[in-house]
């Protein structure tokens, strides 16, 4: 089921690519450990090493840095960079980190498998302490039954204005 939502939303965002030239990140060997550039004015997907269409790999840890150029964007510091899960099928022995600073040692926004959350919300923005907006993520996976397959994860960064609630008042 996720291989087949995960094609719909990979062909609405190639779709959408031509206009917004998304750029997808996949978290594995290569990736691990470096520092990418933000969003842009585009957006940014990162994808477990089992890409769209497979399981992820076992016995790994890997992780990758974003940086935020949401400056560039808007030159009133306004937007921020925020991150949204699309999918997460991610077994019990394995974790998905998200982390608000620039690595491993920074404070946890998330910590997620199938079993257990630290938080239940589906959208986060990096904190307004994080003053290079870097967001690190993060994927410890430990080895499996031969039986067991998990799908992974899909994520999105962009940077967007943070979520706000106004109360009029008539005075």
């Amino acid at each position: 089921m996720k291989k087949i939502f995960l094609l719909m939303i990979a062909i609405a965002m190639a779709g959408g690519a031509m206009a917004q030239n998304v750029q997808f990140i996949y978290l594995d060997a290569t990736t691990h450990g470096t520092t990418r550039p933000g969003p842009g004015n585009s957006g940014m997907a990162i994808i477990d090493d089992g890409n769209t269409t497979g399981d992820y790999s076992q016995g790994h840890d890997y992780w990758l840095t974003i940086r935020s150029n949401c400056d560039t964007v808007d030159s009133t510091g306004l937007k921020h960079l925020g991150l949204t899960i699309h999918s997460l099928d991610v077994g019990c022995s394995d974790t998905l980190y998200i982390y608000d600073g620039p690595d491993t040692n920074s404070p946890v926004l998330l910590k997620r498998n199938n079993c257990f959350t630290t938080d239940s919300s589906e959208h986060f923005y990096v904190s307004t302490t994080n003053v290079n907006e870097e967001i690190t993520i993060r994927l410890r996976s430990t080895i499996h039954d031969s039986t067991e397959h998990y799908a992974g994860f899909h994520l999105e960064l962009a940077c967007q204005f943070p979520c706000e609630y106004t109360v009029a008042v008539i005075d």
